[in-house]
C-alpha cells in the first residue's frame, strides 16, 4: 500500500526530492529484506520482496542482482540435490527452477542430466531439447 502511494506521489511531482527519497529507502529496505531471506534459504519470500522493489523501480540494479542471486539459488538446489543421487528431489527443484526461469538453459539442461540418471529417457531428450531450442549451439 506504502508502495502504491510513494508511486502515485512520484506521478504528481517526479522531482519531489521527499519522494525520491522515501523510494529510495523503501526500494533498499525491500532489497535488504529480500537478501535476508535469501540468506535464510526462503526463496519465495526474497522474491516477494524484490518484486516489491522492482515495482518502484525496474531498473534498480541491486534488485535485479538480487533476483538473479535467487534464481542462482533455485538452480545450486538442484545441482545439490543431483550431486547427493538425490534424483527425485533433484527433478522437482529443476521443474520449479525452469517454470520459474523458463529461459535458464542450464537448468534444463540439468534437468535432462536428472531425468536421464532416473532413466526416464523421453522426459531427458525433451529437456536437452528445451535447451537446444533455447541456445541452438549449448554444449
Amino acid at each position: 500500500m506504502a508502495g502504491r502511494s510513494v508511486r502515485s506521489a512520484y506521478e504528481l511531482d517526479p522531482n519531489s526530492q521527499p519522494v525520491l527519497q522515501l523510494m529510495e529507502a523503501i526500494k533498499g529496505r525491500h532489497c535488504e529484506l529480500g537478501r535476508d531471506y535469501l540468506n535464510q534459504g526462503n526463496l519465495s519470500a526474497a522474491e516477494e520482496s524484490a518484486s516489491h522493489a522492482l515495482r518502484l523501480d525496474p531498473d534498480y540494479q541491486p534488485v535485479l542482482e538480487l533476483l538473479e542471486d535467487i534464481r542462482q539459488a533455485y538452480y545450486k538446489l538442484g545441482l545439490n540435490l543431483l550431486n547427493e543421487l538425490q534424483y527425485d528431489a533433484a527433478i522437482a527443484a529443476f521443474e520449479e527452477t525452469v517454470n520459474r526461469y523458463p529461459k535458464f538453459t542450464e537448468a534444463h539442461c540439468e534437468l535432462g542430466w536428472a531425468y536421464l540418471r532416473k532413466g526416464n529417457l523421453a522426459a531427458a531428450e525433451s529437456s536437452a531439447n528445451e535447451a537446444l531450442r533455447l541456445v541452438p549451439n549449448y554444449q
